[in-house]
Parts: C-alpha cells; sequence; structure tokens
C-alpha cells in the first residue's frame, strides 16, 4: 500500500474528504461544439451543461443538461450577435443557472468570444458562479483577424466584463492556430486544437484534485492559486524514456497556444507530475529546478506527484500558472474605457420559469421555483455592459431582430 505524504512530508491523516464536484458549462455555439468534442474523450469526473440562445444549435448539442437562454426574450432563435441579448437572456435563465451549477466546487466557462452569447452570457454567468463561492474558470477564444474589427470589439469588451467575475481567465486567440496550421489543416482540425486547450485544463484539474497522489495536491491549493490576480497559462506535456519528464515539461512549456515566456511573470506555479514506479526523485528535482528558474523568483511553487503502474517508461506533467500579465488586456481596456455602451432594463424573473433539459421546448417541462432565482442578483449594471440594439444592415442579425429596428 502507497504512503501518501502532505507537501510538508509528512504522512497524511487518513479522513473522509468530500468528493471535488466539477462542472463545465459551455456557453453559445463555440461552447456547445467544445462541450461535445470533450464529451468524445470520455473525461471522468465532470458534470457537462449546455447553455444557448439558439435552440436548433442547443438540440444538437449532447450535453446530458441543456438550458435554453433567454426564452422569452430570444425565443429560441439566438442573439444575432447583439452581447447586450445574450446579457439579458443569461439574467433573464439565473434560476436555471443557479440550479444547474450551485452545487459544483469548481466551474469550467467555455465560449467564444465576439458572439452575442458567448461575449454577453459569459460574464453574467460567471458573476452568478462567483456569488455562489465557487472557483470559476473560464477558457474562451478571441475571433480570427479576418472575421473583422466589429467581432474584434465585442470580443474586448467582454473579456473586459468577464475578468472582473472569474477567478481565472485563459484567453486562447485563434489567430495563433495560425502558427501551426499547415495548408491542407482543416478548419474543424485546427479548432479542435484550441478545444484542446480546455481538455489539458479540465483534465489536468480534474486529475490533480481526484487521483490520489504520492505527494498529494490539496484542493485549497488550488482554489488559492486559481484566485491569484491576473490572466493564467494552463497545459499538459507528455513524455516517454530515459527523459521522459524532462520532455513532458518542455512539451508543457512550448505548447503553440501558449505564450511560454510569460511564466516569468507568474505569481503562482502548480506542478502535478505523474508516471510509473519508475518516477525518480532525481527526475522530480530536475524539473522542479526548471521551473523554479523559469517562473518569478517570489512565485509561490506548489507541486505533487501520483503513481500509475500504466505509466512505465512514461511521464506527464499538467502545469498551471496564475497572475501573468493581467490577460495582456491594458490597452484594449483603455480604449473599451473610452466608449459609453447602453442596454435594455432586464425585468425581474417571474415566480416559476420554464428550463429546458432536454433540448423540447414544451413550455411545461420543467420548472425551478423562484427562490433559486433570488440567490442571485447581478452587479453587472444594464448601462454599463453592451449594446442591445439590433444593427438594421447586419445580416448576424436575425431578421426577426432587423425588423424591430426598422420600426
Amino acid at each position: 500500500m502507497t504512503q501518501i505524504y502532505s507537501l510538508s512530508g509528512t504522512p497524511a491523516k487518513a479522513k473522509a474528504t468530500k468528493k471535488i464536484s466539477i462542472k463545465l458549462i459551455g456557453v453559445g455555439g463555440a461552447g456547445g461544439n467544445a462541450v461535445d468534442r470533450l464529451l468524445e474523450f470520455g473525461l471522468d469526473g465532470v458534470e457537462y451543461v449546455a447553455a444557448n440562445t439558439d435552440a436548433q444549435a442547443l438540440k444538437r448539442c449532447h450535453a446530458p443538461t441543456k438550458i435554453l437562454l433567454g426564452r422569452r426574450s430570444t425565443r429560441g432563435m439566438g442573439t444575432g450577435g447583439d452581447p447586450g441579448a445574450g446579457a439579458q437572456a443569461a439574467r433573464e435563465s439565473i434560476a436555471q443557472l443557479t440550479e444547474a451549477l450551485h452545487d459544483a466546487d469548481l466551474v469550467f466557462l467555455a465560449g467564444g468570444m465576439g458572439g452575442g452569447t458567448g461575449s454577453g452570457a459569459i460574464p453574467v454567468i460567471a458573476e452568478l458562479v462567483r456569488s455562489l463561492d465557487t472557483l470559476a474558470l473560464a477558457i474562451v477564444t478571441t475571433p480570427f483577424n479576418w472575421e473583422g474589427h466589429p467581432r474584434q470589439r465585442v470580443a474586448t469588451a467582454g473579456i473586459v466584463q468577464l475578468q472582473r467575475f472569474c477567478d481565472t481567465l485563459v484567453v486562447v486567440p485563434n489567430d495563433k492556430l495560425l502558427q501551426f496550421a499547415t495548408p491542407t489543416l482543416s478548419l474543424d482540425v485546427a479548432l479542435r486544437a484550441a478545444d484542446d486547450v480546455l481538455r489539458q485544463a479540465v483534465q489536468g484539474l480534474t486529475e490533480l484534485v481526484s487521483r490520489p497522489g504520492i505527494i498529494q495536491v490539496d484542493f485549497s491549493a488550488v482554489q488559492a492559486l486559481l484566485r491569484k490576480p491576473g490572466g493564467a497559462l494552463l497545459t499538459v506535456g507528455s513524455g516517454k524514456g530515459d527523459r521522459k519528464v524532462a520532455d513532458a515539461l518542455r512539451m508543457a512549456l512550448q505548447h503553440p497556444l501558449h505564450d511560454a515566456a510569460a511564466l516569468d511573470q507568474a505569481t503562482g506555479v502548480l506542478a502535478h507530475f505523474s508516471g510509473g514506479a519508475d518516477l525518480t526523485l532525481h527526475e522530480i528535482n530536475d524539473a522542479i529546478s526548471e521551473l523554479r528558474a523559469a517562473a518569478h523568483p517570489k512565485a509561490e511553487l506548489v507541486w505533487g506527484t501520483s503513481s500509475d503502474d500504466q505509466m512505465v517508461g512514461r511521464a506527464q506533467v499538467i502545469l498551471m500558472a496564475t497572475g501573468v500579465g493581467g490577460h495582456s488586456l491594458q490597452d484594449v481596456m483603455q480604449e473599451t474605457q473610452q466608449t459609453t455602451i447602453t442596454t435594455s432594463v432586464v425585468q425581474e424573473p417571474e415566480p416559476f420559469i420554464e428550463f429546458a433539459p432536454l433540448g423540447d421546448l414544451a413550455d411545461n417541462e420543467f420548472f425551478v421555483p423562484a427562490h433559486a432565482a433570488k440567490r442571485f442578483t447581478s452587479r453587472l449594471q444594464p448601462s454599463s455592459t453592451f449594446s442591445s440594439a439590433p444593427v438594421p444592415n447586419n445580416l448576424d442579425t436575425p431578421a426577426y431582430l432587423r425588423r424591430g429596428a426598422h420600426s
């Protein structure tokens, strides 16, 4: 029997521990696609939720729990690229979101910024998660440059809002996909590379807090690091052979979608090493030394190890760095603060709110008591978030919204 040790080096006392509840909510079209791809991987220990304003896209998603956002305001027809409508839809559906997420210890929020549902709804959901005293980790993508300035501007405004409420924010620019894409690489495969960042984060943190370790990393250490202010770098690497740990660490640091140079700005670094019975103290010592050299001298470093009989000859490292550069948003935030953006006032939720968990939009399928909605009141003021006015000539806007703009 393997003795489990705490980070202080003393045997950990055996005690009953609560199983950590980890949930992932994919918001909008990109978030729903990410949920489907993660379900293909079959990761254990994660509960999946999809939330969207587009009823048809929601029906196609395979998440076991589905929330139609803004049934009354969007009528299941999407936001037409309007983040104000996305924020309003999320507020309208607070009761359903609370019911789905209230018992989680860690919530991943996934989606694409630049559209209406992702840019508008994700910040509201992140604020809800924080109000529930739950750890919120958001991983979002930003548009390609060729998608145009309007979508870039919406994405920037959404990220500025999001960083106010999530504990850790990982931004994956889609343009970085072009750095390793060959001329023949399909768009679907390239976008899956962005989803792989989300998979690594979910898989890494799930294993980190749930897999028994020789040197255990407890959830409180993860919480403390995730709540450090600033941006985040989170990745997984693997290696094999005589240099398995060194190669795993190098792979994690050189992931094409991460800025490994930002590690020297990190104020917190968490590393979890796993391998077989041949994992040596010398290998771990060298890897920790390399991490300490790469990170800021005053960075807090927490690490742990676990053993898996099936990993003889191989090693994996889960690397998380927090407090990295404040999301590189300083210039964009200055631009955004100079712009006044307005949105419509959201009505208070009714005593009972419908919720369609499986895609069937029957009005009486599911009900959430009013007390669930009363647990949370959004601090995102309607006058300070996004515009909800439909753009008449924007073909991203559904016809029913464009007609309203002319009336």
